[in-house]
């Protein structure tokens, strides 16, 4: 990989063979593992001009190698991008090289590496130098893991910045085709980036296929956007099969859409919620087979029983429907219910706080108080002490006995509001909250039930003693409600992968889940029974399923039709919906 210091190479050499002083600044550096050379190799250029130095190589992938260089006009080191020797003459693949590369640069995002330039080496061959990283990738990061629950809090974060960079390109047209844990980079400082897009896929084009609005952005545009041949080949799979959308196994690039993304984002989530991808299989062929079928049901029973927030497994389930219509839209929506459900459970660590420190407030003011009344008790017993010694020694005794033991229910219900605060400001559903609250409150119970606390002591337990079984009570509700949503939620996402093939079957399994949970789509009201639950999206899947039987009575799915047309919250869907109910009617 020779080259020449040609006059069209550096501009600092140019600049000094005129006789100009010529300034050479250099930062300090900070070492990293992620960003050594693992095949050092001697000074060269990547190009005929000679502006970058090669220190050696990085990585190496199918069709690229990533070399670390010296960009000797600015100081700064970069990542230089080459395709191996044995691709050198693949049209196909320097086309899709240079392709990322524009794509690269295009997507001007905080969250994508910047790529600096795109060039040719000596012999023609195109290379493109990029930002340098200096970090980990967020497989690693989740292998290290002792178990899930680790680092959640921080790991949630960091997929939540993926998620709003996909929510940019996105909008931009761009999808990835590629997201897993390994092309998460989090930097040495924090930033988290999204990296190798070389199975980027500019949506439109002659496909003529729908891509995410753009806000007023504009598209990006490459090397082979709108020509011929400048789409994949129908039946060709590209990408990772355990974090793949079944389009994408099923090799159906025509319908490779932002959604497909959002499962891959999904898969994501659900390897950092359960520690392990949707599909746990070793061989690359069963992934790519469970990948095609949606094979989904171990893990969403995972995902059920990881312990995260309620709100999270939903979201990662929504991202993981087989059918592309029932996910999230585009990054853009899974950055903003994560984001939500992240603040939401910033909030509820705050009010606990702040319940446990009004706790301890009220405790200390308790305290202060009986000491008040110990003092003018104290003046008291002094002058029944010069009256009468006896009866004073022994009312002393007494008083010292019962200030004792005011002071251990104090400390018991100090350990009890603490436990109080953290299960008020819980989930709806947390039982365990609660049980904690009634396990706290033991030792103060014990040391009232003898009466010689007082009553105001013995009432301030009783009320909180009410409290935690009244809150368990509701907390058991709300979970066995959770429950059944679940449960739901799990057997339309079964449904959606045979109802292609057996479409009576599927059809008849979903009126069944309808009117298990309780919604009769010749009563009034059932739209609104539907458009007011929680799992209303799941629900309205299963309706459709129903009706999309060939042997569905007519006014069963005239039926279906209203209740639809009504519940649905997409507005397209419902014009389309209501256009089509009134052609019925007319008929």
């Amino acid at each position: 990989m020779s080259g020449s210091e040609g006059s069209g190479g550096s501009v600092l050499r140019r600049l000094a063979t005129r006789g100009r002083q010529v300034p050479r600044l250099l930062l300090r550096d900070d070492a990293d593992e992620a960003t050594k050379v693992v095949r050092p190799r001697p000074a060269e250029s990547a190009d005929s001009a000679g502006r970058y130095q090669v220190l050696g190589e990085i990585a190496r992938g199918g069709v690229g190698v990533v070399l670390r260089g010296h960009d000797v006009d600015l100081g700064r080191d970069v990542a230089i991008k080459v395709i191996r020797d044995e691709y050198a003459e693949n049209a196909d693949v320097i086309e899709r090289f240079v392709e990322e590369a524009q794509i690269g640069g295009q997507l001007q995002h905080p969250g994508i590496v910047p790529v600096y330039d795109l060039g040719l080496r000596s012999e023609g061959r195109p290379y493109f130098a990029m930002k340098l990283i200096k970090g980990r990738t967020l497989g690693a990061i989740l292998a290290e893991r002792k178990k899930p629950a680790d680092g959640r809090r921080r790991l949630v974060a960091i997929f939540a910045s993926t998620c709003r960079t996909m929510a940019y390109a996105h909008a931009r047209g761009v999808v990835h085709r590629d997201l897993k844990p390994a092309n998460v980079m989090v930097g040495a400082f924090g930033e988290v980036l999204v990296v190798d897009w070389g199975l980027g896929k500019v949506l439109g084009g002659e496909s003529g296929a729908p891509s995410p609005s753009t806000h007023g952005v504009s598209r990006i545009e490459t090397l082979r956007t709108g020509s011929v041949g400048s789409q994949s080949l129908v039946g060709s799979i590209i990408g990772t099969p355990r974090y793949m959308p079944p389009e994408q196994a099923r090799g159906e690039t025509d319908r490779i859409d932002a959604t497909s993304d959002v499962f891959s984002l999904g898969a994501i989530l659900c390897e950092i919620l359960t520690g392990i991808p949707p599909y746990d299989v070793k061989e690359e062929s069963d992934a790519v087979r469970c990948a095609a079928r949606a094979e989904l049901g171990p893990a969403m029973e995972r995902l059920t029983r990881c312990g995260a927030e309620p709100a999270l497994i939903q979201i990662a389930k929504a991202c993981l429907a087989p059918a592309q219509s029932a996910r999230p839209a585009h990054g853009g929506a899974v950055a903003d219910e994560v984001e939500a459900c992240l603040a939401a459970g910033e909030d509820r660590a705050r009010k606990a706080r702040e319940a446990s420190a009004a706790a301890e407030v009220e405790i200390e003011e308790q305290r202060r108080r009986r000491k008040i009344i110990l003092g003018f008790g104290s003046c008291a017993v002094a002058a029944v002490l010069l009256a009468v010694a006896a009866t004073a020694w022994i009312g002393s005794s007494a008083h010292r006995r019962e200030s004792e033991l005011l002071a251990r229910v104090d400390a018991a219900l100090a350990d009890a509001a603490e436990a109080r605060g953290a299960a008020a400001g819980g989930a709806d559903d947390d039982v365990l909250a609660w049980d904690r609250l009634a396990k706290a409150l033991e030792p103060a119970q014990s040391l009232v039930a003898d009466g010689t606390a007082g009553a105001d002591a013995a009432a301030r337990v009783a009320e909180i003693g009410a409290v935690a079984k009244k809150g368990r009570e509701l907390a058991a509700v709300a979970a066995a409600k959770k429950k059944l949503e679940e449960a739901t939620i799990d057997r339309v996402v079964g449904l959606l992968a045979v109802a292609p093939s057996e479409p009576a079957t599927s059809a008849a399994a979903a009126a069944a889940v309808v009117r298990d949970f309780g919604i009769d789509v010749s009563a009034n009201g059932a739209e609104d029974a539907v458009r007011g639950s929680r799992i209303a999206e799941t629900l309205i899947v299963a309706l459709d399923v129903w009706r999309g039987a060939k042997d569905v009575a007519a006014d069963v799915r005239s039926k279906i039709d209203a209740v639809l047309v009504r519940a649905d919250p997409d507005e397209f869907r419902r014009k389309v919906r209501a256009s089509n109910l009134e052609a019925l009617i007319a008929l």
